[in-house]
């Protein structure tokens, strides 16, 4: 039975601009991904009070971005390293946007 003080609501839809899936492509590694980039998306929406997780699919052939926002789970599946640094970008430029 699901905890109650669970908080998190697992649908789509948060400021982040969530909602797709990309299809699952082999062997992606966040070793190729602008650490800079990975480290702006994390401050700016850790900034605005936001979560921010990060990983793999089962099969580690996609990304896997989640963003947490006022109680909502956002997740994203990218496919390729253009794709997940294109998301980072525009997480990044969301979260400091609220940031003032």
């Amino acid at each position: 039975m699901p905890s109650k003080s669970h908080s998190v609501k697992p649908r789509s839809g948060t400021r982040y601009g969530g909602g797709t899936r990309g299809a699952p492509h082999a062997g992606v590694s966040y070793s190729e991904t602008d650490p800079q980039l990975l480290l702006r998306a994390v401050a700016a929406v850790t900034a605005a009070g936001d979560a921010i997780t990060l990983g793999l699919t089962s099969d580690g052939g996609a990304y896997y971005v989640g963003c947490i926002a006022d109680g909502l789970l956002e997740k994203f599946y990218l496919d390729s390293c253009d794709a997940l640094e294109d998301r980072l970008r525009g997480i990044a430029e969301a979260g400091e946007a609220l940031v003032v």
